[in-house]
This record gives structure tokens, C-alpha cells and sequence, in this order.
């Protein structure tokens, strides 16, 4: 005899393979249709979320639609102008640019505002080591690459140089996106799910419920707790942890004009572009992926989802709406 709940997770399971083949069946579609219509600038159809869907697709450069990467990251500033454009005629507030989350580059003339958990960890080294501090500095001094490169390095700009350093036309500014559940789902692998790191130990226990003793130094949450916490923290707090608030109002892609979006599922490809159009970059960096998760997104993103009620998911996506909206994810 199954028990209304095992009844209940197994409906919820069935509708998300459902939606998975759904989603699968329109993303092969698109991708046909972007072939099709890549020598047409105007095209009606959104390449970066085709690519975001399916993060192993993805990595393969063999398997991505047959479009020059200058191309496809020009349609993409083109897209998230228009949203934009629409996204401030329909929302009454608006964040303000956080000009403390920025690193400025003056010798290479980059302007950068770290998304985190999207590959921040390897970006952070990339700064600090066009300033001539290697990954082993860092590790030696047993700080976090972001405590280092704000202690040592790229102390945070005030908004009047920030706009200084936006507004020169020889700057160039950037950002890395991120499928906004799969961030999401890494925020809570890499801060609760894995107990490694102190400073969240009592917001785990907040998350669980539970209480903090000194035999049990670290509490255990469960991603729908994780979720249920990040639910009402956006409601109560707009100044969320940094590792999951919404980069709509984190890097606010609709107040600052970068000049390059990357996408971090398609990175290997649109880094190794970026790093050649930016000038003498190349010589001091090269693609790569620090710290990278050994986690498969495109498998364990149903499996870790599929725990959450419907009412959790909707709010969920209200949280994450704009970032949803403004980079094509669906």
C-alpha cells in the first residue's frame, strides 16, 4: 500500500522528468532554428537560453549551435536591452548600483562585478594575479581569495569612481550569468549542504531549526529548509547573502552598461573570446575553471527541485523572476 506522501513525491518527480523531456524537445527545436536564422541579426531566438539549459551540451563546443561567439554575445546585449527597457517600465522600484561589489583593474583597464558561485572563485585569482599574487599567496595566507583581494589588492570603489571607470570608453566592464536554479542549487551544495565553512553554521541551524551545541558544532539543513529560508529572507531583507541574492540586484545589468555579458554555461568559448578582445589580457591569463564542482547539474538539478512543493517553487521563481526574465532562462 503506498502512503499519500510517497504518492505525492511521486507525482512530483513524474511532472519534473515531464518538464525535463518538454524542455529537452524544445531546446532541439531552437537550436535547429538558430542555424537556420544565424545570418539574420534579428532572428526570433533567444541562442543564450538554448545554450543555458544544458550546461554538458554546453561545455562541448562541437555540439553548440554553428554561430560565431561575437555574434551570439551580441544578440545577447541585444535581448537583455530590450527586457530591460520593458522590465523598468513595469517595475515601480528599481535597485541602485552596489558599487561595492565591483573590482577595477586599472592597469588593464577591467571593471568587473562578481556574481557569486558563478565562476567568481576563478575570476577573484584571475584579478589577483594580473597584480602578481599567485594561487599559492593565497592559499599561504589562509584568507578567502575575496578577503585577499580586498585586503591586498582591489579595496571596494566608492559609486563616484565606479562611474568614473564605466563612463571611459577605454574600460572594458563585465559580468558572468548563471542559470539562476543551478546557482542556486550550488550555493546550497558548496555553503549548507557541505558543513566545511564556520561562518555558516548558524544559519544552518536558523534554516533547521536546530540548536547549536558544542558537541554538535554544525547543524544539518535540507534543501527545502535552504529554500524556505532564502523565501523569507528576500522578503524580509533585500540585502540577501551574497550567494544567492538575485544578480538583477546584485550587478544590476540594467544600470550598468557592461560591455560583455558571459553566460557561465557556454565559458570555455566565450572566455577564451574575451580574453582576446580585451587588450594584452591574453598574456596573462588563460581560460580555466578553479575549484570547479564535480556535481552534474543537468542531473541532480530534477533530483534536488523535485523535493520542493509547488507553493516552494513558485515562490522561489518570484525571488528569481528577473533574473529568469532578463537572460532568457525559463
Amino acid at each position: 500500500m503506498i502512503s499519500n506522501k510517497k504518492r505525492t513525491a511521486i507525482r512530483v518527480l513524474g511532472a519534473v522528468g515531464l518538464l525535463s523531456l518538454c524542455l529537452l524537445f524544445v531546446k532541439d527545436l531552437r537550436t535547429k532554428q538558430a542555424v537556420e536564422g544565424a545570418d539574420d541579426f534579428t532572428y526570433n531566438v533567444n541562442v543564450e537560453e538554448d545554450i543555458s539549459r544544458d550546461s554538458t551540451t554546453a561545455a562541448n563546443n562541437k555540439k553548440l549551435p554553428q554561430i560565431s561567439v561575437e555574434k551570439l554575445l551580441n544578440i545577447r546585449m541585444h535581448k537583455i536591452k530590450e527586457r530591460c527597457l520593458e522590465r523598468q517600465i513595469i517595475n515601480k522600484k528599481y535597485p541602485v548600483i552596489k558599487n561595492r561589489e565591483f573590482l577595477i583593474n586599472e592597469e588593464h583597464n577591467l571593471v568587473w562585478c562578481n556574481i557569486f558561485k558563478s565562476a567568481s572563485t576563478t575570476w577573484f585569482y584571475n584579478f589577483l594575479e594580473l597584480v602578481g599574487f599567485s594561487e599559492e599567496s593565497v592559499i599561504e595566507s589562509r584568507l578567502t581569495p575575496v578577503q585577499f583581494a580586498r585586503t591586498k589588492a582591489y579595496p571596494r570603489p566608492t559609486i563616484n569612481d565606479l562611474r568614473t571607470f564605466l563612463q571611459n570608453d577605454l574600460y572594458t566592464s563585465f559580468i558572468i550569468v548563471r542559470e539562476p536554479f543551478e546557482r542556486l542549487l550550488s550555493s546550497f551544495k558548496d555553503k549548507i549542504e557541505n558543513r566545511g565553512e564556520r561562518f555558516y553554521d548558524k544559519i544552518r541551524c536558523r534554516m533547521s531549526g536546530s540548536v547549536r551545541t558544542r558537541r554538535k558544532r554544525a547543524c544539518r539543513a535540507t534543501f527545502a529548509q535552504f529554500v524556505d529560508f532564502v523565501i523569507k529572507e528576500a522578503e524580509s531583507n533585500p540585502e540577501m547573502d551574497e550567494h544567492w541574492q538575485p544578480y538583477n540586484s546584485f550587478c544590476t545589468p540594467c544600470l550598468v552598461n557592461y560591455t560583455y555579458i558571459l553566460s557561465f554555461d557556454n565559458l570555455p568559448a566565450e572566455e577564451t573570446y574575451f580574453l582576446n578582445k580585451v587588450p594584452g589580457l591574453s598574456s596573462h591569463l588563460s581560460p580555466q575553471k578553479l575549484h570547479a564542482s564535480k556535481s552534474n547539474y543537468s542531473e541532480i538539478v530534477p533530483r534536488y527541485y523535485g523535493q520542493l512543493s509547488k507553493p516552494q517553487l513558485d515562490a522561489l521563481i518570484d525571488v528569481y523572476r528577473e533574473d529568469f526574465i532578463l537572460f532568457g532562462y525559463s
